[in-house]
């Protein structure tokens, strides 16, 4: 009953880690289907200079490639940061474990906390949790698509809506214009965009901890040729005064 306690213990405390780790990432992709909503929701103008409604035009296809750009990029730096910090709580681990096997000695770290330590599978999960959205809202508005688009929306039906465009807006607001203009895509193909974050996420995560696994191998050597360097014997100066220097054997 105790080690499953303790296990639990240990999960709860993992999966807090990834959420706490991959909200920031969350915040940025739910920040850009608000500026999406501002920026498309504003009625297009013709060549005229004259209304036309709600239209998808090239403004807004630019602005959303801009800011979805800078969501996976945003997602990179943060995961790559948290991949070269969780590194380096892995070796403190490293450290704490191998005192113990050896001799015995169970070291108390305060810095050290196992849940943040470096493994490869948590900058996909991280990324997954990011990529639940899209893949979420893609399917409820897959299997909701002609309602949806059918003019009978209701308040409970419109709220919907607006929660897709603000969690998932980055990914689905094109595809909601698309089918106001006419033109049928299945808002299940949203769901593929989920693969994004996962991907960049997971793929940053792994690089941010090489990076910074390579960053101490390159501290190491150089202290390590600083302290052969200084153990050198250096060349005794005995000067030019007679009986400074050592009897030279004949």
């Amino acid at each position: 009953m105790a080690d499953t306690k303790e296990k639990m213990k240990i999960i709860k405390a993992n999966v807090w880690e990834l959420i706490k780790t991959s909200f920031p990432v969350s915040l940025m992709y739910f920040l850009v289907g608000t500026i999406l909503i501002m920026i498309t929701m504003q009625p297009s103008t013709d060549v005229n200079g004259e209304a036309a409604g709600l239209q998808w035009d090239t403004s807004k296809l630019i602005w959303t490639i801009i800011l979805d750009v800078a969501a996976v990029l945003y997602t990179g730096v943060i995961l790559w940061g948290a991949g070269g910090s969780h590194y380096e709580m892995l070796v403190t681990g490293n450290m704490k474990r191998t005192a113990a096997e050896k001799y015995g000695i169970n070291y108390k770290i305060t810095k050290h906390k196992e849940e943040q330590e470096y493994r490869p599978w948590k900058g996909f999960a991280m990324g997954a949790l990011v990529g639940l959205f899209p893949l979420l809202f893609g399917i409820i508005f897959g299997c909701n698509q002609d309602f949806i688009h059918s003019g009978e929306a209701n308040v409970a039906s419109g709220s919907l809506v607006i929660a897709g465009f603000l969690l998932s807006g980055w990914c689905i607001i094109p595809f909601y214009f698309m089918n106001i203009g006419g033109t049928f895509v299945s808002y299940f193909i949203c769901c593929l965009f989920a693969i994004i974050p996962v991907i960049a996420a997971g793929g940053c995560y792994i690089w941010g901890a090489y990076a910074r696994r390579n960053k101490r191998l390159r501290e190491d050597t150089i202290k390590e040729q600083q302290e052969q360097n200084q153990q050198k014997q250096t060349k005794v100066n005995y000067g030019a005064l007679p009986g400074t220097k050592p009897n030279k054997r004949k």
